[in-house]
């Protein structure tokens, strides 16, 4: 066992379609099995977000989906449905020999746990969610069409430094037509669906930045340029976030995946289920928790003051931690 958070094992799982997904283990390999389901779609996991549960109480384990992080692949896309990704982790279940574990998602990782929680319940422990996304149309628009901006910058408008938020969202909007004049507009998802499959990796990994620079300026319950900046180190996981968070928003993220989401959720009630949300999140807004408590009552429900969508905001980081702290779920 090394020192990266009590890293013990790594792998592949070879998933079909030409993926092979990454997975790391950390911890207690005789704990509670903890499965972290990362967002996106298209970001990725690190060593570090181990250290978020007690890993003398919990075997964590982390993957990164198809066509992302350490995965590998012969054609990103192919395959890049919810019902694979679904089956992708019900292949790590039973390659990994856990018989039921804890459901760990956050932001697109609700989404997709809510998905894997419906299809297997019986494997299920526990579930704990971070930021409420149900991978519906609406909430991949409210993203991409600037209900998110819109509601940073009204709580901002009196005191934000323009270079951390507007500046992001005006390269964003102006970006599909002045990266290539060529290109016939439609809206953002069907012109970033463009970009991103041009075939031109310095287009690609231009507009991959542009977005994630968008998205990262909303993602905390006040913009943080620090983070924002560090996305120039690593362009690779900018591109990959955008170019699926973009084509799972065109031929995954349909009207109807909220109202089964939440007529799952309360169908497989006897599971244990927390979920996590931060009053002021941009991205996944507090309706959404609200939305959850209302059609299943069982779920434990808990809204973090001054606290956005990420886990850098330290309200929402010291909740998740409490939650964990000397204590097993599931």
């Amino acid at each position: 066992m090394d020192d990266n958070n009590a890293q013990y094992d790594e792998g592949f799982v070879d998933v079909g379609d030409g993926h092979q997904i990454y997975y790391g283990q950390h911890g207690n390999p005789y704990g509670v099995p903890i499965v972290y389901v990362h967002g996106g779609p298209g970001a990725r996991t690190y060593p570090s977000n181990a250290a978020l549960v007690d890993l003398t109480k919990y075997r964590f384990i982390r993957f990164d989906q198809r066509g992302t992080g350490l995965s590998q692949y012969t054609e990103q896309l192919k395959g890049q449905t919810i019902a694979n990704q679904v089956q992708d982790m019900e292949a790590l279940r039973n390659h990994l020999n856990v018989d039921k574990w804890v459901l760990f998602g956050g932001s697109y990782g609700t989404t997709l746990s809510s998905h894997y929680r419906i299809a297997y319940p019986e494997n299920v422990s526990a579930h704990v969610m971070r930021a409420m996304f149900f991978g519906d149309e609406e909430g991949a628009r409210h993203i991409s069409d600037g209900g998110g901006y819109g509601a940073a910058y009204a709580v901002h408008s009196d005191t934000l430094n323009e270079a951390t938020l507007v500046d992001p969202w005006l390269a964003y909007t102006n970006s599909p037509q002045t990266i290539d004049p060529a290109l016939k507009y439609v809206d953002f998802i069907t012109a970033y669906n463009q970009l991103m499959n041009c075939g031109d990796p310095n287009v690609e990994t231009q507009a991959g930045l542009i977005f994630d620079r968008m998205d990262t300026a909303i993602a905390t319950a006040v913009p943080n340029s620090a983070l924002i900046n560090a996305l120039d180190e690593t362009p690779e996981e900018s591109l990959n976030l955008t170019r699926l968070f973009f084509h799972y928003a065109q031929n995954e993220f349909t009207p109807h995946c909220k109202r089964n989401i939440l007529a799952g959720l309360n169908a497989t009630s006897h599971i244990p289920t927390t979920l996590i949300h931060g009053k002021r999140d941009f991205i996944c807004p507090v309706r959404n928790a609200e939305a959850v408590k209302a059609a299943c009552p069982d779920v434990k429900v808990v809204l973090v003051d001054n606290a956005g969508h990420s886990l850098a905001d330290k309200p929402l980081h010291d909740t998740v931690i409490k939650l964990f702290k000397g204590r097993t779920i599931g």
